[in-house]
């Protein structure tokens, strides 16, 4: 061997923290095969191979300071997509309270739409018994200022006859036959319609109003809805 034996010795110190010495051998070889025989210095040898080490080291503790930085980066990411999660899973639960209340309000609309309609048909009904009441007003009026109706006179012959006859005084109050025909009795007129809405309110309307009416109420509209009620026997029995 090139090295000389105390430089052998230094260098088996160091252990295992240095390369191996056969490697340095065989470098120191193949260099003196090519120029020659050379004096090798372990000292000089011993500086490169700890520069080396250490720049080694130095390059793992890079890699190990850049590997808990990355660490530390991806657990930021972690927590920030945990936050993100979070969020959404607010958003989701948030966007479902809203739409059981949209539901629910919804809801409440149909009620109010139901409502108005029923109040138009009220409204109506009410009008039709309004404009009812106002006919029976005129034909009371009428017959205090003109004549009363026959017996058997007609009310359609009535209005004829005394629309001829009083025709002046019916134009200077704005009665034209446009306003008499108003005035009839007969089927399907505003009188009869009036008639029939007072007669036969709506069922909803019905029900509104025996609620605010009372227990009893309630009970007789019942009652009266019950479409299988069974007929009496035949046998009167004494309430007890």
């Amino acid at each position: 061997h090139l090295l000389r034996m105390e430089d052998q010795d230094l260098i088996a110190k160091f252990g295992d923290d240095v390369a191996p010495l056969s490697d340095i051998d065989a470098t120191a070889q193949t260099f003196y095969d090519q120029h020659g025989e050379v004096t090798i210095n372990a000292a000089d040898v011993l500086k490169k191979l700890f520069k080396r080490v250490a720049t080694l080291e130095d390059g793992h503790v890079q890699l190990r300071t850049q590997g808990s930085d990355q660490s530390s980066l991806i657990a930021s990411l972690e927590k920030i997509c945990s936050r993100q999660d979070a969020t959404i899973d607010s958003l989701v639960q948030t966007a479902k309270k809203q739409e059981e209340q949209i539901v629910s309000l919804l809801d409440h609309f149909k009620t109010i739409d139901k409502r108005i309609e029923d109040l138009e048909v009220e409204s109506g009904e009410y009008g039709n018994v309004v404009r009812r009441y106002v006919a029976d007003r005129a034909h009371a009026k009428l017959q205090k200022k003109l004549r009363a109706k026959g017996k058997d006179e007609l009310w359609s012959e009535y209005f004829n006859n005394t629309f001829e006859q009083y025709h002046s005084w019916y134009a200077a109050r704005r009665l034209e036959k446009a306003e008499v025909d108003l005035l009839e009795k007969s089927d399907n007129t505003p009188f009869d319609v009036g008639n029939n809405s007072a007669r036969r309110p709506k069922d909803s309307v019905v029900e509104r109003v025996m609620l605010r009416s009372g227990t009893e109420w309630v009970n007789i509209w019942k009652f009266v809805k019950d479409t299988n009620t069974p007929p009496a026997a035949d046998t009167p029995q004494t309430a007890a």
